[in-house]
């Protein structure tokens, strides 16, 4: 059985006029080798071109055509197929069959329908030609004055695509986003939803061109809004004033202006060896680091930040976010980060809700994205490697993969033996390991166990037998105090605290620490103390935070990090590369030789390990209450 289907205007492939000639030669070869033609009016007929069928134009009707959309007259679904009475079989009648066939309320609201197109002449159906007509010259006066955006505008009276095309020399990342993705027509759609109440939607396979089928009562007065709204919305994109245009689509209450000295600079990529490829797979550690990575949104607060990734996520695919160049002395290493449009909140939420297995997909079609870009390692930060169950969930051999989290364990060591600077006797130190048995602290506290005074292990209700299998190991390698503590108020006997949990919200407040000196290092992103709670005998360390050498100039855009600074996750990925290494590293569970090796490599190329201190600002009750 073969028959060819055809639409005199494609409606889903973006209003596409079909050629009178190119119809006629698929109406000449079915006619010659015998196969049905069939011609679907289900959108372009009922007078809508400005003829009762688009076929009206071209003189070709087809064995059988469709009717459906307007011949409900707005207010019933029914459809109907017309058929060359040479080709009907009289049985048919019998044989058909619906459950919801034999509508006597639809047939009726259809047969008025046709009444009404037919009436006075058929002059609503001249008003469809002539109200297009006025369209397509208004759109065509905005096409000339914004050639740069609008490529074309095209279709037969109420029946009219305009197609929109990405200019050059975009400044904000997440519009180019938006243009790559096809996204910009759902964009614009959804900027005039919510700014000018004006409906409109693009086409399913050219989703840049938007679709314009008005009722054919519309008048000139509701035309001229709709080009005016258009005109404005697209004067805002010109001058790129995403700030604006994202509070609305995304629908948060304000957005603060972006000086143009905040602009984005488009990357720019020389290095002067032949780059080793190497790739990570990140996310937004606070939703708010989005503003760090594309300025020009606006100065988002966290909870319109939170706002905007949250319904980007359910649209936006992942997206390389930037490329990073490093120089050592023997090869260079080209770094493509892949970014999931997800805050850690969003993704922690996300996986409480049982969408493991999607974020999961998502980091995978990062991977395949870096594997054919040509990176022969990749890493995985923030909750990534959490998704990838450190790597062991994925299966790309070509690939060498890396948790990232061995260069994380050892700047973590190396900021615990920098304690020592408090007045802290390592000898005599008690520490506490919160979240001990999560990959980076069970090796640390393997590492360390022999050299401290006493360790205390910290976890999750749910992991009480594993911190008790945990005690039983490091009691076979030390003889020191090792105690399973059952709730965070243990941390009062600590004087130096190592904290890694996957929680999205700070953990470690004042009142669980003890009143002499503690130094704390913290590892966690977001981090799992409460910096605004924090007495004065309280040192707090930043771990997890790489500086490059003083000779490497970069930033980590949407990190919330300072230039030359990176997370050690991603810093691991560039050292192997540096180092030409193939095959995986930090796979699974933690291998102390390799944390120990991994601190070695650092400091070969010279990246910086020193702790960062940080700042903190005790709020007074008065500027809790603000907040």
């Amino acid at each position: 059985m073969l028959a060819v289907c055809v639409e005199p205007i494609q409606g889903e492939g973006g209003i596409r006029v079909l050629d009178q000639s190119y119809l006629q030669a698929i109406q000449q070869c079915s006619d010659s080798h015998d196969f049905p033609l069939i011609v679907d009016e289900i959108q372009s007929g009922m007078g809508r071109t400005g003829r009762f069928l688009a076929s009206d134009h071209t003189n070709v009707y087809g064995d059988y055509l469709t009717l459906s959309k307007s011949l409900g007259g707005g207010l019933v679904k029914i459809g109907a197929m017309l058929v060359k009475k040479s080709l009907y079989i009289d049985d048919f009648g019998y044989l058909h069959s619906s459950t919801f066939a034999d509508d006597a309320l639809s047939a009726i609201v259809a047969s008025h329908t046709l009444k009404v197109l037919q009436r006075d002449d058929a002059s609503l159906i001249k008003t469809c030609e002539s109200r297009g007509n006025y369209i397509r010259n208004r759109l065509d006066e905005l096409r000339e004055k914004y050639p740069e955006f609008i490529d074309e505008v095209r279709g037969r009276g109420l029946m009219i695509g305009i197609e929109f095309k990405k200019p050059t020399g975009i400044q904000s990342l997440l519009a180019r986003e938006i243009y790559d993705q096809e996204l910009f027509g759902f964009f614009i759609s959804g900027y005039l939803l919510n700014q000018y109440h004006i409906r409109v939607v693009p086409t399913l396979s050219s989703p840049n061109t938007l679709r314009l089928e008005p009722s054919a009562y519309i008048d000139e007065t509701l035309i001229d809004e709709w080009v005016k709204a258009l005109d404005q919305t697209l004067d805002l994109v010109k001058t790129e004033q995403w700030s604006k245009l994202c509070a609305t689509v995304f629908g948060y209450s304000s957005s603060a202006p972006v000086s143009p000295s905040n602009k984005c600079p488009l990357p720019a990529i020389t290095p002067s060896l032949r780059p080793v490829k190497v790739a990570c797979v990140a996310h937004f550690i606070e939703a708010e680091h989005i503003v760090d990575w594309d300025p020009l949104i606006g100065g988002l607060g966290a909870v319109d930040a939170e706002m905007l990734l949250d319904k980007a996520y359910n649209v936006v695919d992942p997206f390389v976010t930037q490329n990073l160049v490093i120089e050592g002395k023997n090869r260079a290493v080209e770094m493509q980060i892949y970014g999931i449009p997800v805050s850690t909140a969003g993704l922690v939420k996300r996986i409480q809700a049982g969408q493991s297995a999607e974020l999961l997909q998502q980091v995978k079609d990062c991977v395949d994205s870096a594997s054919k870009w040509g990176a022969q390692l990749v890493g995985f930060a923030g909750h990534t490697s959490i998704i990838t169950n450190n790597c062991q969930l994925l299966r790309f051999p070509e690939l060498g993969l890396t948790s990232g989290n061995s260069l994380t364990a050892a700047a973590a060591i190396n900021a615990i033996h920098q304690s020592t600077e408090k007045g802290i006797d390592l000898r005599s130190m008690r520490l506490g390991v919160v979240g001990a048995v999560g990959n980076i602290g069970e090796v640390i506290t393997k590492l360390l166990a022999s050299d401290v005074g006493a360790v205390h292990l910290f976890g999750s209700e749910r992991s009480h037998r594993r911190l008790s299998r945990l005690k039983d190991r490091l009691s076979k390698l030390t003889h020191k105090d090792i105690v399973v503590e059952s709730n965070l108020s243990g941390l009062k006997e600590c004087d130096v605290i190592f904290t890694a949990t996957n929680s999205p919200d700070p953990i470690i407040t004042e009142d669980v620490l003890a009143d002499s000196p503690v130094v704390i290092c913290d590892i966690a992103v977001p981090g799992d103390v409460n910096v605004c709670s924090l007495p004065a005998n309280v040192t707090l360390i930043r771990g997890g935070v790489i500086s490059l050498p003083a000779s490497q100039s970069t930033k980590l855009f949407g990190s919330g990090l300072q230039e030359g600074e990176l997370w050690a996750c991603v810093a691991e990925v560039l050292l192997l590369g540096l180092e030409g290494w193939s095959g995986n590293y930090s796979y699974g569970a933690l291998d102390p030789q390799r944390v120990t090796d991994m601190l070695a490599l650092a400091k070969k190329h010279d990246f910086n390990l020193r702790p960062r201190y940080v700042q903190q600002t005790r709020l007074s009750e008065n500027d809790v209450a603000s907040v």
